[in-house]
């Protein structure tokens, strides 16, 4: 039994009759007739007896009547919620991103859209634990994912939220080059111990090329996976470490220096979502990347205090 069937049913229970039941449905009362016939037809019994010129309910048509009236209440209800998702009153977003792009820029993007749409809940994944770049993405388990690197498939679409300059973070015993306030050249960082992420990660890979651009090699006297793990080493004075704003404010706070290097050590940011049409609630998103400011550029004059 289909939903239009079944409201055809109850019209005909709640008026007494085809003729009624017809003239409320805005229905010819053939039509109508013959929508009860085949649904008689297709249950193999018959729902009405003729009573003088009206109807009345079967003993199998009075059993029917609540589960018509739930599969008819049911999808008004999916109707509704329906409704609610693409006014954006409700629904879910889930974001893909890594931990270090929390920070800047998906909390600020974030908040913006929680602004204008507070009734949709953001789920924010690790986009690290998917094994893969986009592949939360790409299975249908996330709207969105925040990236460092463009896709290199056309069926996902890479929109630019800009570049994200990186810092230089080293604890009290490991002494920079310059002075505290002046942002340090990369080719005087020749002598200072680096913690740097393994040799092929994109981090790696865009720090390198820094470095040869310079020149030389840096000391490289750790290597460590996600930046996060990144942190304890430089506050324990292990080596030097080039970090995004987040953890550049954190270092500051803590004592550690914070210093802008010569040429800027920089990452690009995009968002990418799948091609097509998208759910309300990403186009929400990205109406809001478009109309926000860029990611946001820390400058730091040296030493926290």
């Amino acid at each position: 039994m289909d939903v239009r069937r079944a409201e055809h049913f109850l019209a005909v229970v709640r008026h007494g009759g085809i003729t009624r039941a017809a003239s409320a449905l805005y229905l010819s009362q053939p039509s109508l007739s013959l929508s009860i016939r085949s649904l008689e037809r297709d249950l193999g019994t018959a729902l009405f007896v003729r009573a003088g010129r009206g109807l009345v309910l079967s003993d199998a048509g009075r059993d029917l009547v609540p589960a018509a009236e739930r599969l008819v209440e049911s999808v008004a209800d999916a109707g509704r919620v329906m409704d609610e998702v693409r006014s954006l009153r409700t629904g879910t977003l889930s974001i893909a991103a890594p931990a270090d792009l929390v920070d800047d820029p998906l909390a600020a993007v974030v908040g913006r859209f929680r602004q204008a749409h507070p009734g949709v809940v953001v789920e924010i994944v690790d986009s690290a634990a998917a094994g893969a770049p986009f592949r939360g993405l790409q299975s249908g388990r996330c709207d969105a994912e925040l990236s460092t690197d463009p896709p290199g498939t056309t069926d996902l679409v890479c929109r630019s939220l800009g570049t994200q300059r990186l810092f230089l973070v080293a604890a009290p015993g490991i002494r920079l080059p310059g002075s505290d306030s002046a942002p340090v050249p990369l080719g005087d960082l020749a002598s200072v111990p680096m913690i740097l992420t393994p040799p092929g990660t994109p981090d790696r890979l865009r720090v390198d090329a820094a470095f040869a651009r310079c020149g030389f090699c840096p000391v490289v006297v750790c290597e460590c996976g996600p930046r996060e793990m990144i942190w304890p080493l430089v506050i324990d004075g292990v080596g030097a470490a080039v970090l995004p704003p987040g953890m550049a404010a954190a270092a500051a706070e803590q004592g550690l220096a914070v210093r802008e290097t010569v040429p800027p050590i920089e990452r690009r940011l995009f968002l990418v979502h799948r091609a097509g049409p998208g759910s309300p609630a990403l186009e929400a998103l990205l109406a809001v990347t478009a109309a926000g400011e860029a990611p946001r550029r820390v400058r730091w004059t040296g030493r926290a205090r």
